[in-house]
């Protein structure tokens, strides 16, 4: 025992490969068990007599604990060291599992078994890499496989072992046998001796910690050293990747038993499924492992094809109904180890209520308003978001005619604000017509809600940026109008997500693009508040336009209802007429302009442009604004979608539920007129109030469910409302501001997608 405290271990020695077979056994009993909850579910169901959401979140709470208490774990182990670390994470999770053994009410487990052995797996996941990390320099990333491989192992024995345990002594008596195996994961930390060999570069970095230990900023630079991870663009992009990898990764895990019981497989050959994707899971890992060892092996492309061959295995999984097709699944899915994300509506459909979807929303809220916080620490000092002075114009608009009068700048004003009011207020109603259709159609939920948003930005900004607003708005006006006739005619549910979700869809991307961008094109000094005037334009629409089709769907139904709004979509077209391209250009779009057109006959344009369209991510407030909007676009609308259905389940009528949207579009109007006006101001900053919407959005959401009567929805419509002005209207115009004149088509076009 004493050989194990004392003296040093030299880099990728014998020692080293003892280190490497203690965290792969870790690996195995640690993340194996936690991945082995589904052997547990039915059984937790049955005992407690439970939802399958309510027992399914105990493991999914315990494996996102693993994960989610890193920080403050990874800062005890900078601490103390991989050792003291992984013992202390081993009697955590003896002590969850024997907590747990003893609980009377699944309530309890959310505390001793989703929390403290959720906390104990943290500690001994961060610990097995990074002790591996610490002992391995030429072959680490073979021993990072077998590691990693642990994990699959553990599987692949735990989950026959479990179910022969559970059904020979219960599942209390099984949860204190695994106690065992923590047990030996204790006795095991103590092989990571701290004491290794340094390389001369890490003599010099702590060697600079040392002599900076009295350094009263010495905390600031811990700071800094912590936070400079995300100058590495690698680290940056698949951080960025795996958050959306681990939504789901493990959710076949969880839900693989019950799925097999509910298809007329047997529990107990569910369970030696396990094995299969374990042992594919074991090739998999050693295989990568060694492969990122090759010099001419990109590790990152080998990484996205684990997560794009995932993706094909989860979108097959629901055709496996026969046992031999569920193998064929496990050994694929063992090899990508991956999953993609649940919707909303499939959500509501397995749980049968709405809460969940509604914390969803909030989570990802939440997230949206939490990832500009980056911005802060990039930058030293607080300042509003700048203006590009020198290039204010949206896109080199071209021309359609000489003989046209040229328009000034902040001049007349346009059709933009009823365009959106028209196509946006339609959109966002469609929780008007969702009961409806699920009524008429005898449809599910997610498949009623599908639909096609902003995906097509990309190609739209391309045909705005060679054709111009006025054209592309037009054509948008009239693919509103093609995919709205179509969808009155439609006979089932499966023809709308060609006729509405497709092609409707596609044309609302061309109108929303144009009313954003012409404004950009048309105003300099009143850019902000054309923008809220812009963007007030949906709320206003959502205002008008619930009571109006809830009205035309009482009185003539939903088909002459979509026949009826193609006219306001014709007005669309005759108002796009307003977007007069010829405006007048400063000295400095001058030159922009020029450099263009005399570039069009260089071999070389393509791929300028190209350049182009991906300089816009050297902004470091567009980049990190783009990304958080990725979040609050995915829960901003789902109220909208949901509340007049939602209203229904808790005993408000359609009819009173419509009129909600008055109160949503009138405080929205006045959140977006008002934030647009204070982006104009010199001391405020517009990042800042942005954040402040998605906050409030994020507590609206998540306050939903606890509203019950009419006056409390009311309430939650108001500042919702309030918060999704703010948070349209902030975002248009940061978006607008920080990106050149030259870029922002592509910029605006790539945050919508």
């Amino acid at each position: 025992m004493v050989w194990l405290f004392s003296g040093s271990r030299s880099l990728d020695s014998s020692w080293s490969w003892v280190v490497c077979f203690s965290a792969a056994v870790t690996s195995s009993i640690s993340v194996g068990f936690t991945l082995s909850f589904g052997v547990f579910l039915p059984e937790l169901m049955s005992y407690f007599n439970e939802t399958i959401e309510r027992t399914a979140f105990v493991g999914s709470a315990a494996l996102g604990m693993t994960w989610f208490a890193s920080p403050p774990v990874g800062y005890f182990i900078d601490r103390f060291g991989c050792r003291i670390a992984s013992f202390l994470g081993g009697l955590l999770c003896i002590v969850g599992l024997l907590s747990t053994s003893f609980v009377q009410s699944l309530s309890y487990m959310y505390f001793t078994y989703s929390l403290v052995l959720g906390v104990g797996g943290c500690f001994l996941y961060n610990s097995f890499y990074l002790v591996i990390a610490r002992y391995f320099k030429r072959n680490l990333s073979l021993a990072t496989g077998i590691v990693a491989m642990g994990t699959s192992l553990g599987l692949t024995f735990q989950c026959p072992l479990l179910q022969c345990l559970l059904d020979s002594y219960g599942w209390r008596a099984t949860v204190r046998v695994m106690t065992i195996f923590f047990a030996l994961v204790c006795l095991l930390s103590l092989t990571y001796n701290p004491n290794v060999d340094e390389t001369p570069e890490e003599e010099n970095v702590n060697n600079s910690i040392n002599k900076d230990n009295d350094d009263n900023t010495l905390s600031n630079k811990k700071i800094a050293i912590y936070c400079s991870v995300w100058l590495f663009p690698t680290y940056a992009f698949v951080v960025i990747s795996l958050m959306f990898g681990s939504f789901g990764i493990y959710v076949p895990f969880i839900y693989l038993v019950k799925y097999c019981e509910a298809v007329g497989i047997s529990a107990q050959k569910a369970s030696r499924l396990f094995i299969f994707v374990g042992l594919s899971s074991s090739f998999g890992r050693l295989i990568s492992g060694k492969l990122c060892n090759a010099d001419r092996v990109n590790a990152v492309f080998i990484y996205q094809s684990s997560l794009l061959l995932a993706a094909i295995c989860a979108f097959l999984l629901p055709f496996a109904t026969k046992y031999r097709e569920v193998i064929a699944f496990s050994v694929v899915y063992g090899l990508a180890d991956g999953i993609f994300i649940t919707t909303h509506g499939l959500i509501i459909d397995k749980t049968g209520n709405y809460i969940y979807s509604f914390y969803m929303t909030s989570g990802m809220l939440f997230t949206g308003f939490l990832i500009p916080m980056v911005l802060v620490i990039l930058r030293r000092r607080r300042s509003r978001v700048g203006i590009v002075e020198s290039k204010q114009v949206c896109e080199p608009d071209r021309k359609l005619s000489n003989n046209i009068e040229t328009q000034e700048v902040d001049s007349n004003s346009n059709g933009a604000a009823v365009s959106t009011s028209i196509n946006l207020g339609f959109t966002l109603s469609f929780g008007v017509l969702f009961p409806e259709l699920m009524s008429y159609f005898n449809e599910t939920i997610e498949r009623t809600a599908l639909g096609m948003t902003w995906f097509a930005s990309p190609p739209v900004g391309y045909f705005i940026d060679r054709f111009g607003c006025r054209i592309a708005s037009f054509l948008g006006g009239l693919l509103c109008i093609v995919g709205l006739l179509s969808t009155s005619f439609v006979p089932s549910l499966s023809y709308m997500y060609f006729t509405y979700s497709l092609v409707f869809g596609v044309g609302g991307c061309f109108i929303y693009n144009c009313c954003y961008l012409v404004i950009a094109r048309y105003f300099k000094r009143n850019l902000s508040l054309a923008t809220g005037i812009v963007a007030m334009g949906s709320s206003l629409g959502l205002t008008f336009q619930g009571p109006l089709l809830q009205c035309l769907l009482d009185s003539c139904g939903w088909r002459a209802t979509v026949r009826v709004m193609t006219i306001f979509f014709a007005l669309v077209c005759l108002l796009s007429l307003t977007y007069n391209p010829n405006v007048d250009e400063t000295p400095e779009e001058e030159n922009i302009n020029n450099s263009i057109n005399k570039a069009e006959d260089d071999s070389t344009m393509n791929n300028k442009k190209i350049v182009m369209y991906c300089s816009v991510w050297l902004f470091p407030t567009y980049a990190f604004v783009v990304i958080s909007l990725m979040f609050g676009s995915f829960g901003i609308y789902v109220p909208f979608i949901y509340l007049v259905k939602y209203c229904e389940a808790v005993g408000i009528s359609a009819q009173k539920a419509s009129r909600l949207f008055i109160f949503v579009g009138l405080s929205s109007s006045f959140g977006r007129l008002i934030s647009g006006k204070l982006c104009n101001a010199d001391r405020v900053n517009a990042v800042f109030i942005y954040q402040s919407s998605l906050l409030l959005a994020a507590i609206c959401a998540f306050l939903l469910p606890f509203a019950n009567k009419y006056r409390e929805v009311i309430a939650f419509s108001v500042v919702y409302g309030l918060a999704d002005g703010i948070f349209i209207t902030t975002h248009g115009f940061i978006l607008l501001s920080c990106i050149d004149a030259k870029r922002r088509t592509a910029a605006f076009a790539m945050n919508n997608d």
